[in-house]
């Protein structure tokens, strides 16, 4: 920002990665994924309460976790239409509703591509 740049979104990535290390003994708890489209193409990022940052090409953060991950692991695939991927989404949150309370009841997507960003939410 003071240079009058964009940032990638590794870096930005990294930048929070960085302070969430530099809490790590009055932690910052939080569970955060970072993703964008850069010149680089599109990237998505974990970041873990010490700072960690693990590339991914999907990712799922929160109490559901092990149960949504195995529904995106069955169904991912590359390059999968914006719309066969927003099924997939809504399976795996479903199916991680049904089996944890604290998954809640519904889903913010944040749509990402070369010319736009969308933001929709859908309630169960």
């Amino acid at each position: 920002m003071d240079v009058g740049r964009s940032i990638s979104v590794r870096s930005t990535a990294k930048l929070m990665s960085n302070i969430l290390f530099n809490r790590r003994y009055t932690p910052l708890i939080t569970q955060t994924i970072v993703g964008g489209m850069d010149d680089e193409g599109p990237s998505l990022y974990v970041l873990d309460v010490l700072g960690s940052l693990i590339p991914d090409k999907y990712a799922v953060v929160g109490s559901g976790t092990e149960i949504a991950i195995g529904v995106l692991e069955e169904g991912y695939k590359e390059d999968m239409k914006i719309k066969d991927a927003k099924e997939l989404v809504v399976r795996s949150i479903k199916s991680a509703i049904s089996r944890d309370v604290m998954s809640g009841d519904g889903i913010d997507f944040l749509i990402i591509t070369k010319r736009r960003h969308n933001e929709e939410s859908t309630k169960f």
